[in-house]
């Protein structure tokens, strides 16, 4: 049995090329530069790469505001919205700010590839239709700003990448911030008491609250 032999490293790249006889395996995942993988002729294609990867780092900052400013009215008021807090861990929820932040017009219809609970999906929508949109709006109602786009199909597979890359590090942040959130709950419940005349012990509500953790 012929063992391969390690080559000189690509250029740009971080992995070798292994060769071995006839018929051997001649391939080793490893990363690399773009410009390494492209023949010379297709070189113009790394502009569209670079450009759709910018368009959808944009995309990925606008799900997050527009999550970011639903969790808000919902807390702040939670009369209007009858569909609850959100679940947060979903896919399918990800998936849909994902589908809504291009639209950049009032959005009336059910977007495809919504499996939300039916409430939950009007809560978003009315966020996005009477906050988020006329946060991109001047006073006269001509948007300031136009969300980038992309096509159906990288927007299919950029909806899907970024929701289990939002989930997986939503999750990873809650366990490992458990105790910190917990605090946090003694804390607040605690400070709801000394609004009301409650007198707190020495240190007060957070101090308390970390003694009630532990």
């Amino acid at each position: 049995m012929q063992v391969p032999q390690p080559l000189q490293p690509l250029s740009g790249a971080s992995g070798y090329l292994v060769t071995g006889g006839p018929g051997s395996i001649q391939h080793k995942a490893q990363s690399c530069k773009l410009s390494t993988l492209l023949n010379a002729r297709y070189k113009s294609c790394r502009d569209v790469f670079r450009r759709n990867a910018e368009r959808y780092q944009l995309l990925r900052r606008d799900v997050l505001n527009l999550a970011n400013l639903h969790i808000r009215m919902l807390l702040e008021n939670p009369e209007a919205y009858t569909g609850g807090f959100p679940d947060i861990l979903s896919l399918n929820f990800w998936r849909v700010l994902f589908q809504l932040v291009p639209n950049n017009v009032l959005v009336t219809t059910t977007v495809l590839n919504n499996n939300l609970p039916q409430q939950v999906y009007q809560d978003v929508l009315n966020t996005y239709n009477q906050h988020y949109l006329r946060a991109l709006r001047n006073e006269l109602g001509q948007a300031n700003y136009q969300p980038p786009t992309l096509t159906a199909c990288l927007n299919y597979v950029g909806q899907n990448h970024f929701a289990h890359q939002i989930v997986t590090n939503t999750a990873q942040h809650l366990i490992r911030n458990t105790s910190s959130f917990m605090v946090r709950a003694f804390t607040g419940h605690l400070r709801n008491y000394e609004d009301q005349g409650v007198v707190m012990p020495r240190g007060g509500p957070s101090k308390l609250g970390m003694f009630l953790y532990m």
